[in-house]
């Protein structure tokens, strides 16, 4: 499979690969794209102590667990943001025994070595450029309105500062940057999944991986312009307008859960991704013809929002 001459850029992942996530894929080659601004949370459930962690079909990789816990408690470790190789699933390792009566050869692709075990892909001629990661601690309880609430914090991957607040939408603010890994590696120059990834002819952030390959720059790309993720509620609407909110939502639906709440004083950071939708803005001039109340209007049109939202990007 050849991925090639595209643009992926403003995705947001709770775990790794905002931007490309290869999972069981032997023979991936990615090539002539711009993978740009995608960002990382490290907000997904098997990362910290969610009751339902211990029942995910996917479990964290090495690097991703603490001592004596299959995850990290209140406190996740950094995912990566742009391009991610993970490990090959049970099933598709099953079905590549090494040993045994049923023992294959198995010759990986030109380009894509440790394929009977990891999904490493083909990297030429790209811009991977300030993949933004982060990561997230559960605090206590909040107060007033939110004291049934922990509150969650977005921090900076490699400084552990919470993110600089946008002043307009779309800014880009400084971050922690990691392109390229592969799952189980604890940070931008670290391999403790005992892979390295190898890109050649290609952009790269500059600290934001460690790969082999020749004919990278770490210069900038001299996009003509860019655009980064940030709160749900723009920057300009703080303090104003009329919007509708929801709470943050569950992890899981029959059993009690946890709730999480962003903190609501850093509008510009990531953390907002954590909670339901907030859609608007509402203008408080809307007239009804159908005699229905005011709520019962802006939740209408709100819905509509939502419907021609999603069409827009293809979703139901």
């Amino acid at each position: 499979m050849t991925v090639t001459n595209n643009i992926i850029a403003d995705n947001v992942a709770g775990w790794d690969g905002a931007g490309i996530s290869l999972l069981d894929s032997t023979q991936v080659n990615i090539i002539n794209n711009t993978i740009a601004f995608n960002s990382s949370t490290a907000s997904a459930g098997p990362l910290f102590n969610t009751l339902g962690a211990q029942l995910s079909s996917t479990p964290p990789g090495p690097g991703q667990t603490c001592p004596g816990s299959n995850n990290c408690g209140t406190t996740t470790h950094p995912q990566i943001a742009g391009v991610v190789a993970i490990q090959n699933s049970a099933i598709l390792r099953a079905n590549l025994p090494g040993t045994g009566p049923t023992a294959l050869v198995v010759t990986c692709p030109v380009g894509h070595p440790n394929c009977r075990t990891v999904s490493v892909p083909r990297l030429e001629n790209n811009v991977i450029w300030q993949n933004s990661s982060y990561y997230i601690g559960v605090g206590a309880l909040g107060t007033g309105t939110l004291n049934q609430q922990h509150v969650v914090t977005l921090h900076n991957a490699v400084t552990g500062a919470s993110p600089a607040s946008q002043t307009t939408t779309g800014q880009c603010v400084t971050a922690s940057y990691w392109d390229l890994g592969v799952r189980g590696d604890t940070g931008p120059t670290n391999h403790a999944s005992g892979v390295t990834l190898v890109a050649s002819d290609s952009v790269l952030t500059a600290g934001g991986s460690s790969v082999t390959g020749g004919g990278n720059s770490t210069a900038s790309p001299n996009l003509i312009s860019s655009y980064c993720d940030g709160s749900r509620t723009p920057p300009e609407a703080v303090g104003g307008g009329d919007w509708l909110e929801s709470a943050s939502g569950y992890c899981g639906r029959h059993r009690a859960q946890p709730n999480l709440q962003p903190d609501s004083s850093r509008y510009g950071g990531r953390g907002q991704q954590l909670g339901q939708p907030q859609l608007g803005p509402v203008v408080d001039d809307e007239s009804d013809s159908r005699g229905r109340t005011q709520r019962e209007f802006r939740w209408w049109l709100a819905a509509r929002q939502l419907r021609h939202h999603n069409r827009i990007l293809g979703g139901g």
